[in-house]
Parts: C-alpha cells; structure tokens; sequence
C-alpha cells in the first residue's frame, strides 16, 4: 500500500510540474506569435542622431530610449535616440537570457523564405570607429535569425555582423535617422527599410534566402552613403 501511495504521489507531482510547464510555455508562445507578427507603424523612427528630434521622441514615453551619438570621449556630439519596442524587450529575454543586443532595432518581424522556412528576423544597428580616424563612424547592421518554438522543440538563435556599412563622418556632423524596417507585401521573403543621411535619401533592401538548407538574411543599400554590400 505503502508503495501504492508513493507512485501516486510522484505521478500527481509530474503531472503538476508539466501543467507548469505547459502554462509557461504556452504563454511563452503567445508571445513569441506577436513578436512574428510585429510591424513597426510606417514612419517609425528608430534611430536619430539629429539632437533636438531625438529629444522629443526620447521625452515623447513611447519605446524610444537615449542612445550616445559617438563614442563617450567624443561626448560633445550629443545624444540620439534609439528605438526598442516593447515586444522585443519582452521576447528576447525568454528566448536569449542575458544576450539582449545593443543598439537600435531597424526591423522585427516574420519572414518566409524561398524554400518555406518561417523566421524570425531581427536586425540592430550599431556603431565602430575606423582605426585611422575616431570622427568617422561605421555603422554596422547586426542580423538575428530566430527558428522559432513549437511545442516539441526551442527556439534556435543564429546571428552574424552583416554588411553593408553606412559610413557616417562626423566633421562636420552630418546627423543619420534610420526608420523602422517594413515587409515587403508583394513577397514575403523581403523587407526594407529606409534612411535620410546628409539630406539625402536611401533605402536598406533585406531578405530571407535559403543557403545550403539554412535561410540566412541578406542586406542592400540603395542610395544614401553606400559603403559596401552583403
């Protein structure tokens, strides 16, 4: 009897601790079904380097936060504004915990490649400085790739520092705002996102394609100052 009892006891405590689990993890991926379907409403700002414009989104309470424009020992140029959304800060954590990426977020959101794999992609951008000259800033676009979770299986994160390169000088300062990427509607394997730099205008082309069984992001400059591509 004794020994009855003791398998009813573990049984019942199993099937507590899956119901906890299963209620986490389903939350879990309620989450993760709004993170896929995110798009940043058209005109976003997500990053601004001019001082004043910056100011208002940074003092507007959205999900714009303070960003450094340059490196600390070059302070005098001023503070920008980046955006991170609340989804992103919410997400992230649970798939990546303590890993959450620098930098402001130029695009969130599901894409489909070619070959029918459904990703999550992420793209931040954040700043380097060229060896030869601190006053002239590279700024870079870092992709995540996210294989997301099911039931059965984790969510699989992959990343890589992506060209193209935006080279921004900063004498004289010549301020760079980046909106939120948008999906392409026509294809669903792309998306764009746009910039306005030294009063000219270009656009970042990104899409999801298949490399050798495993969809990988690519990315374009069109206009503005193109450095190199991917």
């Amino acid at each position: 009897m004794l020994a009855l009892l003791l398998v009813l006891a573990a049984i019942a405590y199993l099937k507590r601790d899956f119901a906890r689990w299963a209620y986490h993890h389903y939350q879990f991926l309620g989450l993760q079904s709004r993170a896929m379907a995110h798009v940043a409403p058209p005109g976003t700002v997500a990053l601004e380097q001019e001082a004043v414009a910056a100011a208002k989104l940074v003092a507007g309470g959205g999900d714009h936060a303070a960003g450094p424009i340059a490196r600390p020992d070059l302070s005098p140029l001023g503070v920008g504004a980046q955006w991170r959304p609340a989804i992103f800060l919410q997400y992230w954590p649970a798939i990546a915990p303590g890993a959450l990426p620098d930098g402001a977020v130029v695009y969130l959101g599901e894409r489909t490649s070619p070959g029918g794999a459904r990703r999550l992609i992420l793209i931040t951008t954040q700043s380097t400085y060229a060896i030869v000259s601190l006053l002239v800033e590279h700024r870079t676009f870092v992709a995540y790739v996210v294989d997301p979770a099911t039931w059965r299986t984790p969510a699989v994160v992959t990343a890589g520092t992506l060209a193209p390169r935006l080279k921004s000088p900063h004498e004289p300062l010549k301020p760079l705002r980046i909106y939120a990427g948008q999906p392409d509607p026509r294809d669903p394997s792309r998306f764009t996102i746009d910039l306005f730099y030294d009063g000219k205008a270009g656009v970042v082309d990104g899409w999801l394609e298949d490399v050798g069984g495993a969809p990988v992001v690519r990315l374009k400059v069109r206009g503005g100052e193109k450095e190199e591509e991917s």
